[in-house]
């Protein structure tokens, strides 16, 4: 009995845990084609998605900061060859966009040139 109640224990307080983190963390997954990249004077990466809009992603020169941590470029540099790719191919891509404690807002509605507040994280990026 006591070791029944040690797991029930242990699964309710991985359970709060799982909840905790889902109640603290909003991703948004935008699927987009790739309509054209734009790289500002700066270093800025500015993809045009379609049915997304132009939104900074990263940069270049610079570690960008985010609600998970810092871009750094080389992290800029990988994703940027991914949006190229997803370009000279036609394949759409997916991107998963994390928006820490704030909530994540459709993808439609994701801010035009400019940085998110907070800064979001481009965390992972697949191809369709």
């Amino acid at each position: 009995m006591k070791q029944c109640n040690r797991l029930v224990a242990a699964y309710v307080a991985f359970l709060a845990a799982v909840v905790s983190q889902a109640a603290h963390s909003a991703t948004a997954v935008c699927t987009a084609r790739v309509v054209q990249i734009g790289i500002s004077d700066n270093g800025t990466v500015v993809p045009t998605l379609e049915g997304i809009g132009w939104p900074y992603l990263c940069n270049l020169n610079v570690n960008q900061a985010t609600s998970r941590g810092p871009i750094p470029p080389e992290q800029c540099k990988a994703l940027l060859s991914n949006l190229m790719t997803a370009k000279a191919t036609g394949k759409t891509v997916n991107l998963y966009l994390d928006y820490g404690a704030a909530a994540a807002p459709a993808c439609n509605a994701i801010p035009n040139f400019s940085w998110q507040t907070p800064a979001v994280y481009p965390y992972f990026i697949t191809f369709d």
